[in-house]
């Protein structure tokens, strides 16, 4: 996986997505590691570990954080079906839930108390969730899904990978590969929420890797299956040579895009050239001095305060992320109260 993301940066867009990785990707690659571990070795020290870390996801980013949390704690009772004592499985089904909230609280109480005694205040639950509500409301920088378009290929993978765990549940086959896949799919669909929100092509490859760990599986089983009835399954045979031929080809394409791939090697052979943003972090230092806090209005203000080692006296997002009024005001009403002696604006 982590292979897989520095693969899609360097040869589809070439400059790194933070949007994405890793902000929205860590946490849901190291959750399908962390549950296939715990399913192999149902260990105690995963169990409550891995609420703890998908509590920290959410706290982290909470659009892929309460995806990570909830596909942890719908396998941990999708697992409790497979118990024929039904008092026993209920009784789990509500002692996971129990303990997955009880310690999800307990996360987020310890970050706010944190918070509190390091910045002198409770952070404001109502902003943590503000800006999503808005992006999502008004459309901003959202595009709409095509209704044919290889997103469909996604979906339809995720559903035939809740049927396989349905399968699984309706078999009494407890192996852990039925429930892998059950937490794949959940995972897949709700990470496939960021590309249902802005579905641009360059965003598909970057939400649908469960779906890739997916297939995998799925030609395995057909390979299985192959090996065990020969040429008499013809359907099996004639998709496992598509997702054959899938794979193999992507091989082809990985080893055709070597060239862009290592060019790591030429470009820090290139000589130092002085930019724009380099002559205006010099300009920034040589005027602020020993002071250490700045007003830049500038796009590039996160990048000018972490070369010339200031901060900003307005407690308001930088010109790229300025969208609400109340924080052109709080810039406006800095200004005018205050009337710092050095302002840095782009020109």
């Amino acid at each position: 996986l982590i292979f897989y993301g520095y693969f899609f940066m360097k040869l589809f867009i070439f400059d790194p997505y933070f949007q994405y990785h890793p902000i929205r990707f860590f946490f849901p690659a190291l959750s399908i590691f962390l549950t296939y571990r715990y399913l192999k070795n149902n260990s105690k020290f995963l169990y409550y570990g891995s609420f703890v870390i998908y509590s920290i996801a959410f706290l982290w980013n909470s659009d892929t954080g309460l995806v990570v949390f909830l596909s942890w704690l719908l396998v941990l009772l999708f697992s409790e079906l497979f118990n024929e004592d039904r008092k026993k499985m209920m009784l789990n089904l509500l002692v996971h839930t129990a303990k997955g909230i009880t310690i999800f609280c307990a996360v987020f109480l310890t970050y706010m108390i944190y918070m509190k005694f390091r910045y002198g205040a409770f952070p404001d639950l109502i902003k943590f969730f503000e800006y999503q509500s808005i992006f999502y409301k008004y459309g901003l920088a959202m595009i709409p899904m095509k209704a044919i378009h290889p997103w469909n290929a996604v979906v339809l993978i995720y559903i035939i990978g809740l049927i396989y765990g349905v399968n699984y549940l309706i078999s009494n086959n407890m192996k852990e590969r039925g429930k892998i896949v059950f937490f794949l799919s959940i995972l897949g669909v709700g990470l496939f929420s960021y590309y249902q929100g802005r579905s641009h092509d360059y965003v598909l490859p970057a939400v649908w890797y469960p779906a890739i760990i997916l297939l995998i599986i799925f030609v395995d089983d057909l390979w299985r299956v192959i090996r065990k009835q020969g040429k008499k399954d013809v359907v099996s045979i004639a998709v496992f040579t598509g997702l054959f031929y899938l794979f193999t080809s992507a091989l082809a394409s990985m080893i055709v895009s070597l060239p862009v791939l290592n060019a790591t090697g030429p470009i820090a052979q290139l000589k130092p050239v002085e930019t724009p943003v380099a002559r205006a972090v010099d300009f920034i230092i040589r005027q602020m001095g020993d002071e250490e806090e700045a007003v830049i209005l500038s796009f590039n203000a996160g990048v000018y305060h972490l070369m010339s080692k200031t901060s900003s006296p307005i407690k308001a997002p930088s010109v790229s992320e300025l969208i609400l009024k109340e924080d052109y005001a709080r810039i406006n009403n800095y200004i005018l109260k205050r009337k710092p002696e050095k302002i840095f604006v782009d020109t």
